[in-house]
């Protein structure tokens, strides 16, 4: 044993050149298989952390309204819970939970954070990890506040905080009942802080949603094991539905339908709105694990082409064996073996450099990502299977080749070196066709990364910054606002200052009903709303087109300033609209809408509106959407954070200023800021996430299919070695060879490249749609990654082709 290692030893340093490449191209496949392996593992395993997932689901509705495309949503009527008492009974446990944002904290020390606010029973359901308290009663008090682990670091340290009190905005004094371990990245769940659904920060708000724009709540249940779904789900929708006969007017034209959703098919189901969290894309894991395959294919087919290359040079060792006496069940056995060394050493320097590069996968994919499967000993154990099993695919055919040769044939100096050409320029087209379909798919990301970063919104985000933790009541937010706005008024560098209760990256689904006067909500349009003050358009650089602005030197724009009561307004209330809310008002000319009476509905109350203004169209969501009818309310009692535009030029100035106006007007609290443009850029993370994973993958794959373009130039090459001597005997030039084998292999790319277009044009055609505004196919990208191909193909190709071109004919034909 210890002697045949060590030949075999020999033979990998007697060709360093050989021994590299074949080592580097599969130990490369090996890497990318690991690395999207435990991607792969991760994405699949959301939910399954949490016990008894399979029997969890959440209830999601579908709302389509006359005229109007449906809207589904991830949430339910805050009333049908009464409604379930009798179908849930001993068999399933339902809870609900209302998310929102608040400041919380004592005195000035707080932070805002999107609460939760659930059932008693929501631990029920949901058996989170408790490092103190009792999950029975953690929500029994309707002032009850679960932290989890960070956010009870955040105000206690290392204390423990159960008994301690936290004030939820004005609302009333929390009283930490309990504290979680922080939830895992695998959930849909966004969980930091859990209170009461009777908290009176949000109860009257989710009492009076009743409209049919009141879907308010996420209404989960957890079914037995073995709970029929089929059954159930039938159920459910039949009890929803007498819900709805009970609580609503259901005119003509309004359709409502439910869905059960098994958390663990959350992720990567259809993006809804509310959704917290961006979907998982079904699409993108496949192409990845169907690029990695490819990726290792292609290197363990590098490995047989290379062994055959290399095979020329030992034939007469085999025929000296052979005239020895070996047989050839004996050869096959060491060619496999020698195969097999090859194989689990790059396996292992695959592996290494899976640990290796973990930090850099983790950039690309954007988060931590555990490789801890990698030293279970069921992974060795399957690692031990797929070498075997790699060396029985891929290191068959050399070894075949190899016992196969009859020793008269083995010891003659010219003998023909088997293998197909087509089989060969097959290899090299699918090689080619994953590396240039990869290459167009990243100029079209590119271009439509461009375009998102270059789409004017409708509003000037740079050099604005937003600052959290403002709530104080209706009253004294407005107060510490103008004290922040006298402070800085003659500040260098400050340009502007306003509130507004949501930003553009929240996600938040904030939307009303607004219907001409006359009509009834029933006749009405969606539209998202914002609640300002009357600096918050001039603060964004928002751009009044008809109309106009909001002027607290009007009455009727200071109605809510004193009162944050819709529902007690006696007057019209003065609104400015978005173009887009024209729709609704069968009015084309926007001066004729200014001035026309109308009415909204927000949170199950109605009220009265004059429309003093229209502005054009804003991409306050992010542009995979687009720009919906907006309505921008003057109540700034309602404000969740400031806004502050600045000079950038002079941003260590500007800071300075708010720092020393921040800590008067909320002294003891740290200065909580976050940059407009950057929390925008935030959106399309995850795209520019898979133009980074499409791209490393994309390296990968051209460098394994330029190792294989190198095997097979050199196989080919060899084969033709003799015709091209007798072609430069009959006279033919360098030149003419070097073209000649050239179209060889270019052949090949060119085949690659209509395989590859129709492939990237096919799936960019599908990830494009999630996008409202979205790039055009342009022939330069497809041009431009076949021309990739070409000149890659060439590159790799180019010094064994010019080198035969400029070898002697007589040395060509030397026996």
């Amino acid at each position: 044993m210890l002697s045949w290692l060590t030949v075999v030893w020999r033979h990998m340093l007697s060709d360093k050149l050989f021994t590299l490449i074949t080592i580097l191209s599969l130990s490369l496949g090996a890497m990318c298989a690991v690395l999207v392996g435990a991607y792969l593992q991760e994405e699949l395993s959301y939910e399954a952390w949490l016990p008894d997932s399979k029997n969890i689901y959440r209830l999601e509705t579908s709302v389509t309204q006359s005229g109007q495309n449906s809207r589904p949503t991830v949430s339910t009527f805050y009333g049908m819970k009464t409604e379930f008492d009798g179908v849930v009974s001993d068999q399933v446990s339902q809870t609900r939970v209302a998310y929102d944002f608040f400041s919380i904290g004592e005195n000035d020390d707080r932070e805002t954070y999107r609460i939760a606010f659930a059932d008693p029973n929501f631990f029920d359901v949901f058996e989170f990890n408790f490092i103190e308290g009792d999950p029975d009663t953690a929500l029994a008090d309707p002032n009850s506040l679960v932290l989890t682990e960070t956010v009870s670091k955040r105000f206690f340290g290392d204390r423990s905080p159960i008994g301690e009190t936290l004030d939820v905005w004005t609302h009333s004094d929390g009283v930490v009942t309990a504290v979680i371990a922080d939830l895992p990245r695998e959930t849909h769940l966004e969980i930091s802080v859990i209170s009461h659904i009777d908290n009176s920060a949000i109860r009257d708000g989710l009492q009076v949603r009743n409209g049919w724009n009141g879907l308010s709540v996420r209404h989960y249940f957890r079914t037995q094991d073995g709970q029929p779904s089929q059954s159930f789900e039938q159920n459910i929708e039949t009890y929803a539905q007498q819900f709805l006969d009970k609580n609503f007017d259901k005119s003509e034209g309004i359709k409502v339908e439910f869905e059960l959703m098994p958390i663990r098919n959350v992720h990567f189901s259809a993006a809804k709105s509310g959704d917290l969290k961006t979907r998982g894309n079904p699409g993108q894991l496949k192409l990845f694990t169907g690029v990695s395959i490819v990726i290792l294919l292609a290197s363990g087919l590098n490995f047989s082409i290379l062994s055959i290359v290399r095979a020329m040079s030992r034939t007469r060792e085999v025929g000296l064996r052979k005239a020895l006496g070996a047989s050839r069940a004996r050869l096959l056995k060491d060619y496999l073996a020698e195969a097999g060394v090859y194989i689990f050493l790059s396996l292992l320097v695959g592996f290494a450099a899976a640990e290796l590069f973990h930090p850099v996968f983790e950039t690309l994919v954007g988060h931590e990502l555990s490789l801890s499967t990698l030293h279970s000993p069921v992974f060795l154990i399957l690692v031990a299977f797929v070498g075997i099993a790699l060396v029985g695919v891929i290191g068959i055919l050399p070894a075949l080749y190899l016992s196969g040769l009859k020793p008269s044939v083995a010891l003659r100096s010219d003998q023909k070196i088997g293998g197909s050409t087509v089989g060969n320029s097959l290899l090299l087209t699918i090689q080619f066709s994953a590396a240039i379909a990869l290459v167009t798919a990243i100029l079209i990301m590119f271009a439509q990364i461009r375009l998102i970063d270059s789409k004017p919104l409708g509003f000037e985000a740079v050099d604005r910054l937003a600052i959290y933790g403002v709530q104080r009541g209706p009253t004294e937010t407005i107060v510490r606002l103008e004290t922040l706005r006298t402070l800085l008024n003659d500040e260098a560098g400050i340009l502007g200052i306003s509130g507004v209760n949501a930003l553009p990256d929240w996600g938040r689904d904030a939307s009303g009903l607004i219907y001409p006067e006359g009509r009834s909500a029933v006749e009405s349009a969606n539209a998202a709303y914002l609640y300002v003050d009357a600096e918050f358009l001039k603060t964004f650089e928002i751009p009044i087109i008809a109309g106009r602005d909001f002027d607290e030197t009007y009455a009727s724009d200071r109605a809510l300033k004193g009162n944050n009561d819709l529902s007690q307004l006696s007057d019209q209330l003065p609104v400015i609209i978005t173009r887009a809310a024209l729709a609704n008002f069968g009015i084309s000319d926007i001066e004729d809408i200014v001035g026309q009476s109308a009415g909204m509905q927000i949170d199950g109350v109605d009220f009265d509106i004059q429309i003093i203004g229209v502005t054009d169209d804003l991409n306050y969501k992010s542009l995979h959407y687009k720009a919906e009818p907006m309505v921008f309310i003057p109540k700034p009692g309602s404000m969740s954070v400031f806004l502050v535009h600045f000079d950038g030029s002079r941003h260590t100035e500007v800071m300075d200023a708010l720092n020393a106006a921040w800590s008067r007007t909320y002294p003891n609290q740290n200065l909580n800021i976050r940059y407009i443009d950057a929390e925008l850029a935030e959106q399309y993370d995850e795209d520019r996430q898979l133009l980074r994973l499409a791209t490393a993958f994309a390296v990968l794959a051209i460098f394994v299919a330029i190792l294989g373009a190198f095997g097979l130039s050199a196989f080919t090459i060899e084969r033709r070695k003799r015709e091209i001597g007798i072609r430069k005997a009959l006279g033919a030039k360098g030149g003419d060879i070097a073209g000649m084998l050239a179209w060889q292999f270019v052949k090949p790319i060119i085949v690659a490249c209509l395989i590859a277009w129709p492939l990237s044009w096919w799936f960019m055609s599908g990830w494009l749609q999630q996008f409202a505004y979205k790039v055009s196919f342009s022939p330069r990208f497809f041009i431009i990654s076949g021309g990739i191909g070409v000149i890659l193909a060439v590159l790799a190709t180019g010094s064994q082709i010019l080198r035969r071109a400029k070898t002697s004919p007589s040395i060509e034909l030397q026996s």
